[in-house]
């Protein structure tokens, strides 16, 4: 199957709320799905509501043909143990709701599956696909000469040792089924 940029939406996708951070003045929405980057964006220094970057939620804004949107996606097994490391080092109380209550993963924004997300953006039609790594920010900065001081980005991504580093593959597999298919079909600038 070629891999193309069309919006695929899954009949079982479930959409959350879609807000994303907004730049006017160069046209261009960063999706804001968790644990691709999201926080990073949301937190830099001259991004965070101001320098013309506001976080908007796009269903109040009328801005889908004139914009160019950045979705990042990331690798399904990576994504769940960061947001499980995170939970952790957040809150060790929440850390028993992870292993005991499948709902809860159903329920929390940082489980949810990326496709989700990505399903707010279906009337968008300049869309530009990125692939998650450490550097990513750094990349999508670079690419679209958004002018943020990279020294930003390095302090962003200092953060403790991971208390998690691997699940039961087939498990993720299974509950991001939906997401390792969105990924297969989508072609990514970065890679």
């Amino acid at each position: 199957m070629k891999k193309q940029n069309k919006m695929i939406i899954d009949p079982d996708t479930k959409p959350v709320h879609p807000w994303a951070m907004y730049n006017s003045e160069y046209h261009i929405l960063i999706a804001q799905i968790t644990k691709t980057g999201s926080s990073t964006w949301r937190a830099i220094p001259g991004i965070n509501f101001t320098n013309k970057w506001e976080h908007i939620d796009i269903e109040q804004r009328d801005i889908r043909k004139t914009t160019k949107l950045v979705i990042i996606l990331r690798d399904p097994h990576e994504r769940f143990i960061s947001a499980a490391n995170m939970m952790f080092r957040s809150n060790k109380a929440q850390l028993w709701k992870l292993w005991h209550a499948d709902d809860y993963l159903n329920r929390d924004i940082h489980f949810r599956n990326q496709a989700d997300f990505v399903a707010n953006y279906k009337e968008f039609t300049n869309i530009d696909y990125w692939f998650y790594n450490k550097n990513i920010c750094e990349e999508v900065n670079n690419h679209y000469n958004l002018g943020i001081d990279n020294v930003m980005w390095y302090r962003r991504n200092e953060r403790t040792e991971d208390i998690f580093r691997v699940m039961n593959q087939e498990w993720i597999e299974e509950k991001y089924r939906r997401d390792y298919d969105l990924i297969a079909r989508t072609k990514f600038i970065n890679t």
